[in-house]
């Protein structure tokens, strides 16, 4: 039976099979295959027929390479294979390998793009530091309860009964401007080009259950309504929907209880895959593929901390983000940190505050010279790294990760560490002195072709850059 993976730099990946032989389908590069602690270098073609066979997790696949991944894929099997036919591929359709070796169907297009920098200035948090805090009294929204964070940075909250939604394009500094109908009475998440907001209550034909109420990201437009298998208990004074969060696998936590019950665990049709056990939950979070359940009435005072992935249990060392012991009754991640609704000091608090120790090293616009790209009113942050100065003609001169710097600036959220793999070529008025400067890596990523995001260039300026889909 073939098994297909992909191993991580360095790392090492357990294959859940055992058998009498291990034959090499595909590998990039050479590989070292360990099975019952005795190791053996091995690449496509290459077969092994280790005495006395092996059960399921004695073989062990290890990707030497310290910097890219590997595709890997073998065959493990009993009794005997023999595949030493030679093999051909014809292909008509385009294609382009990624770092980890993978030939895939050509994606890619070309983004053109105006970039700017405004403010050049770092500015640097600790973890557990106070970002920034809203007053929702002063802005005519008392009892705030649910703010849902979208994936372009815009921020939507309810109060308390899930009314009175209204929406932040520019938070913190932005207005709020109300929406045209209401979403739900919970924590929603963006999950892909929609909105999921969880809904327990003013719906009598599905009465007793929990529904997941799903919106257009970009209009609010209602698309469905999904009757979930998840019980609703409590009074419309007091309602018990509170939060929601997208775990992987495509299932849906939804915290739907009052103080001492518990936390449900659904996929995408609604259908209940586990019941968590959890005292008191308050509301939920997940960063770094741990789900953080906060518990006590009104007041978070523990934490209940489960594997995303898995949902056992983990120790309170894998904590990933700072509660903080005050009035909280919702709370959602943010590009930089956690933003909690708090009531404290007599006012209604949106309070965003650092989850890890990070360095916002400049902000900018960005947008799409053909006029349909994203927009925000304000200046957007970047986490890339640049070393920026302003010369006297007011331009300003920028070195180190410009790509990430304009991608992330462009899309509003953060690139992930592997973002060079999804670009081939670039195109820019000015870098390094050259003017224009093209960049092309051909077939491959710039990943894979050991192209470094490392230049210098004078903005503003456009850019032209090749990607394929994944990255925007």
């Amino acid at each position: 039976m073939n098994h297909a993976f992909t191993v991580e730099p360095g790392a090492e990946f357990p294959v859940m099979a055992g058998g009498d032989f291990v034959f090499c389908n595909f590998a990039a590069h050479d590989i070292r295959v360990i099975i019952q602690d005795s190791p053996r270098t091995m690449r496509a073609g290459s077969k092994w027929r280790p005495a006395g066979g092996f059960v399921a997790g004695d073989l062990i696949v290890k990707n030497p390479d310290p910097v890219n991944p590997v595709a890997v894929v073998l065959t493990i099997g009993t009794g005997d294979f023999d595949d030493q036919i030679i093999r051909g591929e014809v292909t008509v359709n385009p294609g382009i390998r990624g770092r980890d070796g993978v030939f895939i169907d050509d994606t890619r297009s070309t983004v053109r793009l105006s970039a700017a920098f405004g403010n050049i200035t770092p500015r640097e948090y600790t973890a557990g530091q106070l970002i920034g805090e809203t007053n929702m009294d002063a802005r005519g929204l008392d009892k705030t309860n649910a703010p849902t964070v979208l994936d372009d940075g815009r921020v939507l909250v309810c109060d308390y009964d899930g009314d009175n939604w209204h929406v932040n394009n520019d938070f913190p500094g932005g207005a709020w401007e109300p929406l045209p109908a209401n979403l739900g009475h919970g924590t929603g998440q963006q999950i892909g080009p929609e909105i999921w907001v969880p809904e327990g209550q003013d719906l009598p034909v599905v009465g007793g259950r929990v529904v997941y109420r799903v919106y257009d990201a970009a209009t609010y437009a209602h698309r469905r309504d999904i009757v979930t298998e998840v019980p609703w208990v409590g009074i419309p004074a007091n309602p018990n929907v509170r939060s929601l969060v997208t775990l992987p696998g495509d299932r849906i936590g939804v915290l739907s209880a009052t103080s001492g019950d518990d936390v449900f665990i659904t996929d995408k049709a609604g259908a209940l895959v586990k019941r968590l056990p959890v005292d008191g939950p308050n509301f939920m979070l997940v960063r770094n593929n741990i789900l953080h359940v906060c518990t006590g009435t009104m007041r978070p005072t523990g934490l209940q901390l489960f594997n995303a992935t898995t949902l056992a249990p983990v120790s309170d060392s894998e904590q990933q983000f700072p509660v903080n012991n005050t009035n909280t009754d919702a709370a959602a991640i943010t590009r930089d940190g956690v933003l909690y609704a708090q009531f404290s000091s007599g006012a209604e608090m949106l309070r965003e505050y650092s989850v890890a120790d990070v360095t916002i090293s400049a902000s900018g616009t960005v947008s799409a010279c053909a006029g349909s790209g994203r927009f925000k009113a304000g200046q957007v942050d970047t986490i890339a790294e640049l070393y920026t100065q302003r010369l006297e003609n007011g331009r300003v001169l920028a070195s180190g990760q410009l790509l990430r710097a304009v991608l992330e600036i462009y899309a509003g959220r953060y690139m992930p560490n592997d973002y060079l793999d999804y670009i081939y070529a670039v195109k820019a008025d000015n870098l390094n002195g050259i003017s224009p400067r093209v960049i092309d890596a051909g077939g491959q990523s710039f990943a894979a072709a050991g192209i470094a995001d490392d230049a210098a260039g004078t903005f503003p300026q456009t850019i032209e850059i090749t990607l394929r889909e994944g990255l925007l």
